[in-house]
């Protein structure tokens, strides 16, 4: 009597599947030995000929036909096979689920390095998700910055990008310049009495530009970066400049104000400055009266303490 048991496996096996499945073999095998306990045994001599459970009469009377002559022992039979045949069918059963379940604990061991394998991915992609939380967008949602371990700094030196911005400037600082519209705010530029007063220009990113005496009137520079850039004789003023990065900058001869309590000034150069007297500059820096500037109103220069 064979019982035969398949599992595909399109995809790998969740454990609970996995738990089903070996129940669902087991189960077979038990249905199997249930099988065989009520299948027709047939032995070769039997005193019982009535199958009633007792030795009377009955079965003398049966016997009596059989009495003095030849008797062939014969093979004991289920179902008709001879029992040498039905225990090797039998054993063939057992071997091959016995090899079935084997192979299921190995698909478990590669279950389980697959599941440590999707752990690590996931890992990856977390922290691949956390990095792309922290991008910076400029206002044309192109990145200027990358601020990987989100310190309001700008961690790759090539994540300034330029913004769509319109505002007008001269192309020239001799005084024979054009007044002319520019449509990109982005690095390496130059742009002369460059008209960015009133704008929002939150995120936005410019380096080793010349913005000579720009105007930032009255705008929203909060988490901007003008590094490296001449902003010479430049207003910034009236606006706002919570972590303005201006590192390695001139803002020489500018009109500054307000709140700078926060803005980035490593390496800046600030001479003859005109510095209303509720500046708040960053710890660590100061203003120090400089009267060589050749001005009728006070000026100084930043310097670091």
């Amino acid at each position: 009597m064979l019982c035969a048991y398949k599992v595909f496996l399109a995809t790998a096996y969740p454990q609970s599947e996995l738990v089903r499945t070996m129940k669902h073999l087991l189960a077979c095998l038990a249905l199997c030995a249930s099988l065989s306990a009520s299948a027709q045994v047939v032995y070769p001599y039997n005193p019982d000929a009535n199958g009633d459970s007792a030795i009377t009469s009955g079965d003398l009377l049966d016997f009596l036909p059989v009495f003095a002559t030849t008797f062939t022992p014969q093979g004991i039979t289920i179902d008709g096979v001879p029992l040498d045949e039905w225990l090797a069918d039998l054993e063939a059963v057992v071997n091959s689920n016995a090899a079935s379940i084997e192979s299921l604990f190995a698909m478990q061991s590669q279950i389980n390095e697959l599941e440590t394998a999707n752990d690590n991915l996931q890992s990856q992609v977390n922290s691949l998700q956390d990095q792309l939380n922290n991008l910076t967008f400029s206002v044309d949602g192109l990145p200027p910055c990358i601020d990987i371990d989100d310190d309001k700094i700008c961690d790759f030196a090539d994540a300034c990008v330029g913004a769509a911005i319109s505002f007008w400037a001269l192309d020239s600082y001799d005084g024979m310049g054009d007044n002319v519209e520019v449509d990109l705010l982005t690095s390496n530029m130059t742009a002369y009495e460059a008209q960015l007063n009133s704008l929002d220009l939150s995120g936005v990113c410019s380096d080793n530009s010349i913005l000579t005496a720009a105007n930032f009137n009255w705008s929203n520079l909060n988490n901007a970066a003008f590094t490296n850039c001449d902003l010479t004789y430049s207003i910034i003023i009236n606006g706002s400049y919570e972590n303005l990065d201006l590192s390695g900058s001139d803002i020489s001869h500018s009109q500054v104000c307000h709140d700078w309590s926060s803005v980035i000034l490593d390496g800046v150069v600030g001479t003859c400055l005109f510095a209303c007297p509720g500046l708040l500059l960053p710890d660590g820096y100061s203003l120090v009266p400089n009267e060589d500037c050749g001005c009728c109103v006070p000026t100084y220069d930043l310097v670091v303490d």
